[in-house]
């Protein structure tokens, strides 16, 4: 079985939490600011699976998964 390739890594601090109010019972948004590469991240989350509060950090990793070769035919040059 192949291994995942992480595309993107790096540690996030949250700025602020549903800025504009919550639209949504289990949904927020919330603002953050990355360590590594000074990047702004606006992200939706399900508050049940991850309580976050505001001024806590949080690491977040892309990968891509591993797919057959047909279907990752498609997306060649």
């Amino acid at each position: 079985m192949a291994a995942a390739i992480l595309a993107f890594d790096d540690i996030f601090t949250i700025n602020a939490i549903d800025k504009e109010g919550r639209k949504f019972d289990r949904v927020s948004r919330l603002y953050a600011q990355s360590k590594n590469y000074d990047m702004r991240l606006t992200l939706d989350y399900n508050i049940e699976l991850f309580p976050l509060v505001n001024g806590q950090s949080f690491a977040l990793a892309l990968a891509s998964s591993p797919c057959s070769r047909r279907a990752n035919s498609r997306f060649r040059d």
